[in-house]
């Protein structure tokens, strides 16, 4: 059961993480995707939506500081969701609009519960927990 959280952190990641490399290898398209949907310096913006889906992704996987790489990559999905999947405007994206929803649901849990026994912030919890006994020095 320990391994639960990881594997749900491994899977909330990789969508971040696949959405970044694709990025990486196909630039100009995504850029151009982006300034066509009026986003002002598209590139600048492309290259900090791949660092934070990267940085986000990978905090999830090894659970390092895991509550802040949740919360980045929930402050980067509404922006996100509400330009790219505004199915009021265009009701094909309505499946990606509830699947982002979804996707913050589950970054909202590790935000609230952490990352779980099989993780680098434990690790780092435990390792900082003082196991002596105050009446046995």
């Amino acid at each position: 059961m320990q391994f639960i959280p990881l594997i749900g952190r491994t899977f909330l990641a990789t969508i971040f993480i696949h959405a970044a490399v694709n990025k990486i290898f196909d630039f100009a398209n995504t850029q151009t995707l982006m300034a066509e949907k009026g986003l002002p310096f598209a590139a600048v913006l492309l290259v900090g939506t791949i660092i934070v889906q990267i940085l986000g992704g990978l905090s999830l996987v090894v659970g390092y500081q895991t509550r802040w790489g949740a919360w980045l990559l929930i402050l980067f999905l509404i922006p996100t969701t509400l330009v790219f999947h505004n199915f009021w405007d265009a009701p094909s994206e309505k499946i990606d609009f509830f699947k982002n929803l979804s996707i913050m649901g589950g970054l909202l849990m590790i935000t609230y519960f952490g990352a779980g026994p099989v993780s680098v912030d434990e690790h780092i919890t435990m390792s900082n927990t003082d196991f002596t006994d105050p009446d046995n020095p």
